[in-house]
């Protein structure tokens, strides 16, 4: 069974995920221009995306069930 410890967790949420896929979310972000980012806590990426575009950012997820 896999147990990360804190330094692979940041590794992986705030080091490889922003490297391999921060260039082509902001890309498709642009493109798609969302009125809202939702992102869960940990997630390096949304709040990239966000700050490009300009938009809002809302925490969000399995722990914070977004509501209309």
């Amino acid at each position: 069974m896999f147990h990360p410890t804190p330094a692979v967790i940041g590794e992986i949420s705030g080091g490889s995920r922003p490297d391999l896929g921060g260039a082509h979310s902001v890309t498709r972000a642009r493109a798609f221009a969302p009125d809202l980012v939702i992102a869960e806590a940990f997630d390096a990426v949304g709040p990239l995306v966000a700050a490009h575009p300009g938009r809002p950012l809302a925490p969000g997820g399995p722990d914070r069930p977004c509501r209309p």
